[in-house]
């Protein structure tokens, strides 16, 4: 069951019509879910109500990324994440 109620559309109109929905979906703030076979497969929401914001993160912890001070990892956990990244690629 889609998280919040939005307009459904098929993944092969989405595919038809991407660029326009989009600008849609940005313009009037109403989210879209595409679906594959009747089953959601992903939700478009306009960035401004993302609650994590553009950056992926909440708007509070913007600031405190880059700060070792207030890091919630030790420099070994971020070498080790690093090191994850890099060899997943």
């Amino acid at each position: 069951m889609d998280p919040v109620p939005t307009r459904r559309i098929a993944a092969t109109e989405f595919k038809n019509r991407s660029l326009g929905l989009l600008k849609e979906v940005a313009e009037t703030g109403e989210p879209l879910t595409v679906t594959s076979h009747g089953h959601p497969i992903v939700h478009i929401i306009p960035t401004n109500e993302s609650p994590l914001g553009i950056l992926g993160c909440a708007p509070e912890w913007r600031g405190l990324m880059d700060d070792p001070e207030y890091s919630p990892f030790s420099e070994e956990e971020w070498a080790q994440f690093a090191a994850d990244r890099t060899t997943a690629v």
